[in-house]
């Protein structure tokens, strides 16, 4: 397989692992994913089709981060147009050929995600990561 079909296959297989499947909560409930989000930043074209052509396509939205510096306006002052979600640091856009597209504030959700690092254990808004293995989040900690 060439690049292109080796990144969708390798998409599609992903999201079959991810929502293909009830996962275990705390309590011993199940539930499954409602929404995945693809970076679109690599390979674009390929995201795209999956997320049109997946079987759990319905769950499926190719996403893009955005650098939100000075002279940027913060989402939270975005003015809604028909058909957007607006979130908390986020939002999606109205369908165009067929998807929505995610948008987030990375520098929001970095800064986000260091602060709950730094909280104790147990203690409220905390953030721990499974297992001891740190190879294991080596991605998460380049953030």
């Amino acid at each position: 397989m060439g690049a292109e079909a080796t990144v969708r296959q390798s998409l599609l297989d992903l999201a079959e692992h991810l929502c293909g499947k009830n996962w275990l909560r705390q309590d011993g409930g199940e539930m499954r994913l409602e929404r995945v989000l693809i970076d679109a930043g690599f390979r674009p074209d390929q995201v795209c089709d999956v997320c049109r052509n997946s079987p759990h396509a319905a769950v499926l939205v190719p996403s893009r981060g955005l650098g939100i510096t000075a002279a940027r306006k913060p989402m939270a002052e975005y003015v809604r147009r028909p058909g957007d979600r607006l979130g908390w640091h986020w939002y999606i856009t109205p369908p165009q050929k067929g998807l929505r597209f995610a948008h987030l504030d990375t520098n929001h959700w970095k800064t986000f995600l260091q602060a709950r690092w730094r909280i104790a254990v147990g203690d409220l808004g905390a953030l721990s990561l499974f297992g001891r293995e740190a190879q294991a989040h080596e991605m998460l900690r380049r953030t």
